[in-house]
């Protein structure tokens, strides 16, 4: 289940979940939004929030998050690199 629709199945209000989850109402915005992907430890917090229901998998279904270097050179992927590749993994899923 993703985040945003357990978040909606409870009626919570998302500055309050994000009071729950000990983060700022604008991170979680970017979250739930694909700008910006939680920490495993956020992560973990996720998950003991939504008692099991939102998963890593859930959040991140294509494995973004673990990417540290890339494949083909080595160097260190930024923010934004990642946010690519799981756009084309996205895309290449949609063909």
């Amino acid at each position: 289940m993703r985040l945003q629709d357990y978040i909606r199945k409870r009626r919570m209000l998302l500055t309050g979940a994000a009071d729950l989850l000990k983060i700022d109402r604008r991170h979680l915005y970017d979250i739930l939004a694909g700008r910006k992907f939680p920490s495993k430890k956020l992560i973990k917090r996720i998950e003991k929030f939504s008692d099991g229901k939102v998963t890593l998998k859930d959040i991140d279904p294509h494995g973004i998050i673990d990417l540290k270097v890339c494949s083909k050179c080595g160097h260190k992927l930024s923010l934004a690199e990642k946010m690519s590749v799981a756009k084309r993994r996205r895309k290449k899923k949609d063909e």
